[in-house]
């Protein structure tokens, strides 16, 4: 059995690097996301119009685009208004 586990870890492929970027922007998205999103959940609950309104309208176009076309929008019309991102080059095989 301990034979066949080590010939496992000898056939399986290490995570490319890529993977590892994923891992950290998965992460980055659950830390700012979530604490977000409770804060407009609580704010689709508030009892001021004035309050509830532009936070229940933030909620639905949020849930009515497709996440491919925002985004487009924010890789695409960001640089329009000066703010530049850099974009995640997969590098998954080493050089030589």
């Amino acid at each position: 059995m301990n034979d066949l586990l080590s010939q496992w870890g000898l056939l399986l492929p290490t995570p490319c690097p890529a993977c590892w970027s994923q891992r950290k922007l998965t992460v980055l998205s659950l830390v700012f996301g979530l604490p977000f999103g409770i804060v407009l959940a609580v704010g689709t609950l508030a009892s001021p119009r004035a309050l509830r309104w532009p936070v229940i309208t933030i909620v639905e176009i949020g849930r009515g685009l497709p996440a491919l076309i925002l985004l487009y929008l924010v890789y695409n019309g960001l640089p329009q208004v000066n703010v530049l991102l850099s974009s995640f080059p997969p590098r998954c095989w080493p050089s030589p």
